[in-house]
């Protein structure tokens, strides 16, 4: 008898059940400038060239890291998806780049296409928040080199942006304001420690409370999705002057404010060298005034950052988010603002948040 592809471990009727269950999703995501449907050999976008003057096209690439290993462990797949649009899309808006498009790889063990339909529709769910369309994709399935119900996730994301309009750091000047967007969990970043120190040191499970008194278990807890911050960057560089935008990842504050600011306006502290590759967790800001606490609820920077994530997902309706300052300095800016973004519509383009970006829109213009 001859050897077969379900004989060596892959399933493709699975695969076709999969590539069924996803169509609709897939399609929730898509955009006027889609042309065509899902199963050919590249996905469509027809340029809308007329938009823009000269339009330069930005690309990024990432993946959720051993995030993905805590989904595998506690069995919930459907969130990880909007982790990993986030990576990709919140580094095209540091370059001042709209999202447009995205394609995700999913690597699996084994086949599931229930496993699959979870996933997808995180990615899916990802792509809405965003405003990019999910053009393509592809399922592989791994037996030999991934156990069952190991997986992967990679995604790829093209945004564009008007040359003149292009965020590069080389206008940020000492004294410009930095302004932290606040992340509600650890977005995909450190869970080779985090799951060294609390699974393996300290030997909590993931079904228990996150923490003492906590109504949530710990997978819950290192599960939160990451906050897309796209749509708030995009409506407040319409607002006001953005000079800069850092994606914080796993460099950490030193390693990637370096990366979108010149070295030079930056204080020591940030002068490491930064990661040449890869890019993804809060992103930072960087606009004209000053600042040192709010002026609405007098949280400070210090003690917004060290509350715990309890008190930070519930901090938007007793407090600000960031610190505040005095008055804010004039905003030079490079271009006009749109006069039909308001403020308000900027905030609410914020899925991370309406107070927060409210506050930092009222720090910088």
């Amino acid at each position: 008898m001859g050897e077969t592809y379900a004989g060596a471990g892959v399933d493709i009727e699975a695969g076709e059940e999969a590539v069924a269950r996803i169509k609709d999703k897939v399609r929730s995501t898509f955009r006027p400038e889609v042309i065509g449907d899902i199963g050919g050999f590249g996905g469509l976008f027809a340029f809308a060239n007329h938009r823009y003057k000269h339009p330069v096209l930005v690309s990024s690439t990432d993946g959720v890291g051993t995030k993905a290993l805590v989904a595998q462990a506690a069995g919930q797949f459907e969130t990880i998806g909007i982790d990993l649009v986030a990576m990709c899309v919140d580094d095209l808006v540091c370059q001042g780049a709209e999202p447009l498009f995205f394609l995700d790889y999913i690597a699996v063990g084994k086949l599931d296409p229930d496993h699959i339909e979870q996933l997808v529709e995180g990615v899916a769910e990802g792509c809405r928040q965003a405003g990019c369309a999910l053009i393509g994709g592809e399922m592989a399935e791994h037996p030999g080199a991934m156990e069952p119900g190991e997986f992967d996730l990679v995604g790829f994301a093209v945004g564009v942006a008007e040359r003149d309009q292009l965020i590069t750091g080389e206008h940020v000047r000492s004294g410009d304001v930095m302004i932290g967007l606040p992340s509600p969990g650890l977005r995909s970043n450190g869970y080779s420690l985090a799951r060294r120190v609390l699974l393996d040191r300290a030997e909590l499970p993931l079904d228990g409370p996150a923490y003492e008194g906590a109504h949530h278990s710990l997978a819950d807890e290192l599960l939160v999705p990451s906050v897309i911050y796209a749509p708030a960057i995009m409506a407040l560089q319409r607002a006001v002057d953005i000079r800069a935008v850092c994606h914080v990842t796993g460099g950490g504050l030193a390693g990637n404010l370096v990366r979108g600011c010149p070295r030079a306006s930056m204080p020591p502290w940030t002068r490491s060298r930064g990661r040449s590759r890869g890019s993804s967790a809060r992103s930072v800001a960087s606009a004209r005034s000053t600042k040192t606490r709010c002026a609405r609820c007098s949280t400070s920077a210090s003690a917004w950052s060290s509350s715990s994530p309890a008190t930070r997902r519930s901090a938007p309706s007793t407090s600000c988010a960031p610190p505040a300052t005095a008055p804010p300095r004039s905003v030079a800016s490079r271009r006009a603002p749109a006069p039909s973004t308001s403020r308000a519509e900027a905030i609410a383009a914020c899925s991370g948040g309406g107070p927060r970006c409210e506050f930092l829109l009222s720090q910088v213009g």
